[in-house]
């Protein structure tokens, strides 16, 4: 057996790890402190929830002839193969953060990581209020840096990276927080640190303030990987320029950043609407075929209010730009994503429907497609019920003398409309309708169908 391929084959898989613990229950082994390493590297494993397909083979279903080799090994020779995939060496790890008028904030966000840091450099761009001193006062062992802010966030960050020692720099902004699980992002990089193939990215995922969460975060990195930073704004983290991102191997994981940045007070008192459009249109210009620009400059123009028919032109401009489908699959998806929201708003049902099929097609995993279809056809038939109400009221209305051989009352049209209401969410009238009913059959229905509903709804609220 080749001991180093079958290292690199096996150290990041997870039918290998839990194949290894169930060889070793079978065992009777009393080796606990082994068992307990094996349980806490599928943990760690576990928490990756995509990854390149160019590292497909590193976390794919063992193949037949591995299986076989590994269950004809001894186990002395097994438990000797097992332990080495187990050891790993300690790593220094660099937390960098910009700076600019963030007292709100700059004290929760080196809480949160200080633990986990090594070493934690911030850049300040020329901060008026108290953050120098809150971090000087609390935090005397943050290293603090100064540059002149030349409205490009890249530079700044390329200067963190050439001041950080080191073996994994993570990025994080001030008005985000490491939520969770500190020791086991160490123990997650510890065991990622060695990884055979170069350039990579860990991206945590973040969590706005709307609970919206966002997963492709390339912010955590190896500093011998020679990552550099592009772009004006919403800077892109790349390794050849030119591909774009196209060639960094990324992991998505569940390591969980809060960021309430977007808060709408929070923006209008940051001010930072006009100079983000200002830097986002030279970004476009400079890369003219990349969707992540169209994507963000049509994020802003959204938070900013501007016409929905603005945004959409941007984006549908981006869409058609788009020249490396592989490179720009994320905003590609997102760009479709916020059109979508658009057209429902709108009641633009053709429209949601053709972005709706365009995810669907071009995402497979991705349900969004799924729920745009629903939402478009619920909201449809929706506006044709309330259609319908309306009609009926009308020819009701429009009848001088009109009569019924079903219900001399007209109670099982009265029953159906409340039933209809129902459907549209509109208990009030659904209820008007059914107090008009006096038919004993049709109320003994009606009570016998909100029994059962109320039944299952006291059965809801006690979960």
């Amino acid at each position: 057996m080749n001991l180093n391929y079958i290292s690199t084959r096996l150290i990041y898989n997870i039918d290998f790890f839990e194949m290894s613990y169930k060889r070793l229950v079978a065992m009777n082994t009393d080796n606990h402190s082994l068992l307990n390493k094996i349980k806490k590297r599928l943990l760690l494993l576990k928490r990756i929830h995509k990854y390149s397909e160019e590292i497909n083979e590193l976390f794919s279903e063992l193949d037949s002839n591995t299986a076989s080799e590994l269950k004809h090994l001894s186990d002395i020779h097994f438990l000797k193969i097992l332990e080495s995939f187990l050891v790993t060496k300690k790593v220094k790890i660099s937390v960098n953060i910009m700076t600019l008028n963030e007292e709100r904030c700059i004290e929760r966000c080196i809480k949160s990581i200080q633990n986990l840091a090594d070493e934690i450099i911030i850049l300040d761009t020329g901060s008026t209020d108290k953050t120098l001193e809150i971090i000087q006062h609390h935090f005397p062992h943050v290293k603090i840096h100064h540059l002149e802010w030349n409205n490009n966030f890249s530079e700044c960050r390329n200067y963190l990276i050439n001041h950080s020692t080191g073996d994994w720099i993570f990025q994080i902004d001030a008005d985000e927080h490491l939520a969770n699980n500190q020791e086991y992002l160490r123990d997650f990089l510890e065991v990622l640190n060695e990884f055979p193939i170069y350039p990579l990215v860990i991206c945590p995922k973040i969590r706005n303030h709307d609970n919206q969460e966002l997963d492709f975060n390339k912010r955590i990195f190896r500093k011998k990987d020679n990552l550099k930073y592009f772009g004006l704004i919403h800077e892109d983290l790349r390794y050849d320029i030119l591909k774009q991102g196209n060639d960094l191997i990324y992991f998505t994981t569940d390591f969980l950043i809060e960021h309430d940045g977007y808060k709408p007070e929070i923006r209008a008192s940051k001010k930072k609407c006009q100079r983000n459009l200002n830097l986002q249109h030279k970004m476009i210009c400079i890369e003219p075929n990349n969707m992540r620009w169209f994507y963000f400059l049509a994020r802003e123009k959204k938070l900013a209010g501007c016409p929905n028919e603005e945004v959409v032109h941007i984006l549908l401009q981006g869409i058609e730009n788009i020249e490396n489908t592989k490179a720009n699959n994320h905003f590609y998806l997102m760009s479709l994503l916020m059109l979508a929201d658009i057209y429902h708003t709108q009641h633009n049902f053709e429209s949601l429907n053709r972005i709706a099929n365009e995810i669907s097609n071009n995402f497979q995993r991705c349900i969004d497609g799924i729920y745009y279809n629903l939402i478009s056809n619920w909201t449809y038939q929706s506006s044709q019920i309330s259609k319908l109400i309306n009609e009926t009221f009308q020819n009701i209305k429009a009848n001088e003398s009109p009569f019924s051989k079903i219900n001399s009352n007209g109670d099982h049209i009265f029953y159906l409309l409340g039933m209809l209401y129902i459907n549209q969410g509109n208990y009030e009238k659904s209820f008007q309708m059914f107090s008009t009913v006096k038919d004993e059959t049709i109320l003994n229905r009606i009570k016998s169908n909100l029994t059962l509903l109320r039944d299952d709804i006291d059965k809801f609220l006690v979960k």
